[in-house]
């Protein structure tokens, strides 16, 4: 098992993933857990512990009163049908790290995640002051009737939600404190909200728990879910897409998915493609709603090892990243495990930056 105190190479991971945009009070950042044995953490591979921007907590995590994966910015699988298995060691690996000047990409992969006969990936791309994309695969070495997807969670909810959409803030962060399990302080949070988006997909429900009144005090009581729930064949693989959109408070977050007809503004977020193997997506940040500068972000994720195209972008890669900002100017372009990129019709190969898909590798002072 990749215990993290077992420094050897081939069992070694980092205990954390520090996502980081820069070094700026108001830069967008995140901290991802990786440890599939942590003590006071839980065995919560892969959670989102925190996401801020503008210095306000988007996502916060529960602390260690809730250690389990239906309380966490993560995947949470139930065994509908209780029929016992090994209980198998969780084994988490990172066969992919990229970092580049406009994006962070990682791969966490899981066996025998929450002891169950099944491999969890959690493909991350975080997008420096922009946005983050979440796809979450599970694959059954067994058969098994289950409901499963991704959680996140919040403090509050509104004005405005959708069918597969919610707009998510926190007024105040709770510290508990010393394991009393009671309310110490409440530290006002400033304003920024979060949209978490799934993308649609049949057979997919929607829904939200809201768990205040089990714990006044637990930081974040408000959980969002994309589930599917059914009979998952041995081999079968099941995946999730979600967007999560920092953006300014506004009285009508709809308008930012569909944008009222007399105003020039497109959709924040359009799905161009999205199945198990290839997601594409156009994303639009604005990180300063004074002075209205967006940028147009179009991202294609392929798992097929082929080349793939969604929209106007196509690649033989990974991954294939590019933006475009208010003038209409490229400023990014890149590709990660492959070496073509067009967009719109035209060939950006050459412009692109070519990133490797490897894992990260055993610090030298570690092995001494």
């Amino acid at each position: 098992p990749t215990y993290h105190l077992r420094m050897s190479p081939d069992q070694w991971i980092p205990d954390k993933i520090v996502l980081s945009s820069g070094t700026g009070p108001l830069d967008m950042w995140a901290l991802v857990e990786l440890l599939p044995i942590a003590g006071h953490g839980g065995e919560l591979p892969g959670n989102i512990i925190a996401l801020m921007q503008m210095d306000s907590a988007l996502f916060a995590g529960q602390g260690y009163y809730e250690n389990t994966p239906d309380f966490q910015n993560l995947m949470w699988v139930e065994d509908l049908e209780g029929v016992p298995s090994p209980p198998g060691l969780l084994e988490t690996t990172v066969p992919i790290f990229v970092e580049d000047p406009a994006f962070t990409f990682a791969r966490i992969v899981t066996r025998n995640y929450q002891h169950l006969p099944l491999t969890y990936t959690r493909d991350l791309l975080f997008v420096k002051n922009g946005f983050m994309v979440v796809k979450d695969r599970v694959k059954f070495d067994r058969t098994m009737k289950v409901r499963l997807g991704p959680c996140y969670y919040a403090r509050n909810l509104g004005p405005q939600n959708g069918e597969n959409w919610f707009n998510t803030y926190y007024d105040q962060i709770y510290y508990t404190g010393l394991g009393l399990g009671r309310g110490v302080q409440a530290i006002r949070n400033p304003a920024w909200d979060l949209l978490i988006y799934f993308t649609p997909r049949e057979g997919r429900k929607h829904t939200v728990l809201d768990r205040f009144e089990d714990n006044p005090y637990r930081n974040s009581p408000l959980q969002v879910r994309q589930v599917w729930s059914g009979m998952a064949r041995a081999g079968e693989e099941i995946t999730f897409t979600s967007v999560l959109l920092p953006h300014a408070p506004v009285l009508h977050p709809k308008d930012l998915l569909e944008p009222p007809a007399d105003t020039p503004d497109v959709p924040r977020i359009q799905v161009l493609a999205d199945d198990n193997g290839v997601t594409g997506l156009t994303v639009i940040s604005e990180n300063d709603p004074r002075s209205r500068s967006r940028s147009e972000t179009w991202v294609l994720l392929n798992t097929t090892g082929q080349p793939a195209e969604a929209g106007p972008l196509a690649t033989d890669g990974l991954l294939a990243l590019v933006t475009r900002d208010p003038n209409g100017n490229l400023t990014q372009r890149a590709v990660v495990g492959g070496a073509s990129l067009r967009f719109l019709g035209a060939d950006e190969s050459a412009n692109a930056r070519k990133l490797e898909a490897k894992g990260v590798t055993v610090p030298e002072e570690l092995l001494r």
